[in-house]
């Protein structure tokens, strides 16, 4: 995966440096290819290995499963990227650009949390399968700790980092940063919830969550990008997290009729990393007391460090 990435950006950079016009076409079939190159090595390995390419019962298994999350998964394109779109084409590429550049920075947490899911997702099937809830209940605490800490810590830090990467026209979007932390880290509560859905295979139930946040998110875009400009953006891609990982709450508890997760410790982080993100609003101004802030989670990210070393070495399966 990083090397893909890495030759696929590095191609990228140097067919748009060679390239004579046309930089946005170069850029995408550059990096395409590389990607479908690697696939397709991939795909080829993979039939070997598994000598048999057509397994009719399997197949038809699969694809009654499959076509509803076609859906979700346009929906959750649409949901990661409707609020750039719309303000591109409501208010201007510039703020669209600003706010693409604030909500890059917003995704530390979830980059972080793309990464232990890696093991989260296999952990958490096997132990569905086998239905130990509490096991379940009690390792992800400290993995969502970790991600709602970071997410806090980018909204904090991010007029320096904005400085950093980019000059300073770009500080207006610093505003854009704390919702979309806050919203980042409810994503990453909902990818939790939604794993009982993608383990029984309720295609369905996936589908119809996805859409009913993307919904809300191109609505309330719509509506408040207009009314209040492009900052808005952020709060809405908010709520409509908070939609979606509701609605998979509670189809985590249709499905298995009891608690997996803790609702009271959910609701309480849910609380807590979004009023604390929200707040760096109105600390920015405070630049001591941001790096006192930011000092301080850090020093609980190393006092929680073998708790949660110790987590992931229990969630290999």
């Amino acid at each position: 995966s990083v090397g893909s990435a890495v030759l696929a950006q590095a191609v990228a950079v140097a067919a748009v440096m060679l390239a004579d016009g046309k930089l946005d076409e170069v850029r995408l079939w550059s990096a395409g290819l590389v990607n479908m190159a690697v696939g397709l090595v991939l795909f080829g390995y993979i039939l070997k290995q598994g000598r048999a390419f057509v397994d009719l019962p399997l197949w038809k298994k699969t694809f009654l499963v499959a076509i509803p999350l076609i859906p979700h998964y346009l929906g959750g394109e649409l949901l990661s990227s409707m609020d750039k779109i719309m303000i591109d084409a409501l208010v201007g590429k510039t703020e669209a650009g600003i706010y693409s550049l604030a909500a890059v920075l917003s995704a530390i947490g979830i980059l972080l949390w793309r990464a232990l899911t890696v093991m989260f997702n296999p952990f958490v099937n096997a132990k569905l399968g086998s239905r130990e809830f509490k096991t379940i209940r009690e390792t992800v605490k400290p993995l969502m700790l970790v991600v709602g800490v970071m997410c806090v810590i980018a909204a904090l830090a991010a007029p320096e980092i904005i400085r950093i990467l980019a000059t300073q026209e770009y500080l207006a979007g610093v505003a854009v940063v704390p919702p979309v932390a806050a919203g980042v880290f409810i994503h990453a509560m909902y990818d939790t919830f939604a794993a009982v859905s993608f383990f029984h295979k309720k295609s369905t139930r996936i589908m119809t969550a996805t859409l009913t946040a993307a919904a809300v998110n191109l609505v309330g875009n719509f509506i408040c990008i207009n009314a209040f400009g492009y900052i808005a953006a952020g709060y809405v891609t908010l709520i409509s997290n908070l939609v979606l990982t509701a609605m998979h709450y509670r189809n985590a508890r249709i499905i298995e009729k009891e608690e997996i997760y803790d609702p009271k410790f959910s609701l309480l982080a849910a609380i807590l990393v979004t009023v604390g993100c929200l707040a760096c609003n109105l600390l920015y101004p405070c630049l001591i007391l941001r790096y006192v802030l930011i000092a301080g989670l850090l020093a609980l990210l190393w006092s929680q460090r073998k708790r949660v070393i110790g987590m992931l070495m229990d969630m290999k399966v």
